[in-house]
Formats: C-alpha cells, structure tokens, sequence
C-alpha cells in the first residue's frame, strides 16, 4: 500500500467514524415507544424515522421523564447502514461553549 492509498483509507475511517455519532433535535414523540423522531443537524435538516431511546433499567421500569422532549438536543449513535438505523443516547440539557466550539469544526 502507498501512501496516497494509505491516505485515502485514512480518510475513509474518519468519515465513518464522523457519521456514528451525530448529534440532532427531537422533532416528534411516541411515549409509549419509547421513541423519537430525530432532525440531524449535519444532514440538511433529513429526519429519521422513530429511534429507539436508551433508556435506564428494563422496559418496565422506563419512565416518560426519561425520553427527549420536543426540541431537545439529542445524541445518536448511528448505525452503518444509515440515518434511520441507530439509538438516541441521550439528551444534552445544555451546550457548552467548548461543545458549540467542537460542533461547529464538524458541522
């Protein structure tokens, strides 16, 4: 392998790693599910379909306060296979000026 090959998968890594975690506003909420729909701040406003939502302890013991609200900023980890495959993580209740920083190089 040489260099500029060597180069190129480099930058390939990079770019996957870029898309497993994104970060995205809740646009819509199924309680029940424990679901939320998702717009990507990177992905020209594209919204995923319903995402499961991490949550503590077993389905049963899941609580509504524990699942994003409406306008909540959210973090995804994303799946390979696209913006529709992945797990909500969790909200971020407020944006440091060091992650506004970090979010505006990746934005």
């Amino acid at each position: 392998m040489d260099f500029d090959e060597l180069l190129q998968e480099i930058r390939e890594l990079r770019r996957k790693f870029d898309s497993l975690v994104r970060l995205g506003e809740v646009t819509e909420v199924r309680i029940e599910a424990r679901a939320v729909k998702v717009r990507y701040l990177d992905r020209d406003e594209a919204e995923s379909n319903y995402l499961p939502v991490l949550c503590w302890g077993s389905e049963a013991s899941a609580r509504p306060e524990q699942i994003p609200r409406k306008e909540e900023l959210v973090v995804v980890l994303s799946l390979p296979q696209g913006l529709d495959d992945g797990v909500v993580l969790g909200a971020i209740s407020e944006l440091t000026q060091e992650m506004a920083d970090v979010l505006r190089m990746h934005l």
